[in-house]
């Protein structure tokens, strides 16, 4: 039984991620793509995907694949509003211990989307 100044009652107060919640999620999500980090911390701040939606301006459809792995965080502004909402770091949700800057990540990041995109892409 934790008491009332434990660490997990001192997170849940703050809102603020730890390392210590985080090992509590699902450990798919722990070291997955974005999108399955933001499902799964989406549901441990007990938020819907329409709470969501409504905290970060962004489409219920968006979200929606996003989750899934059927659509790409392809912005860091959209990353930091999605982090924000849910109270956590940006590398909460990348699983990155550095931001990404530099013209070689930029280079890096196109390709990998356009790669995913069309690897994904399903025909109509």
């Amino acid at each position: 039984m934790h008491g009332p100044l434990s660490w997990q009652s001192t997170v849940r107060a703050s809102g603020y991620a730890s390392n210590l919640v985080m090992r509590g999620l699902d450990e798919t999500a722990a070291g997955g793509p974005i999108g399955a980090r933001l499902a799964a911390w989406r549901r441990h701040r007990e938020l819907t995907r329409d709470d969501l939606a409504s905290r970060t301006g962004l489409g219920l459809a968006y979200l929606a694949e996003l989750e899934t792995g059927g659509e790409w965080v392809d912005r860091r502004g959209r990353l930091a509003v999605l982090a924000n909402a849910l109270r956590l770091d940006v590398a909460d949700l990348t699983g990155q211990p550095y931001p990404p800057h530099g013209q070689e990540h930029a280079a890096v990041r196109a390709v990998a989307f356009h790669l995913r995109r069309s690897l994904v892409r399903r025909p109509r």
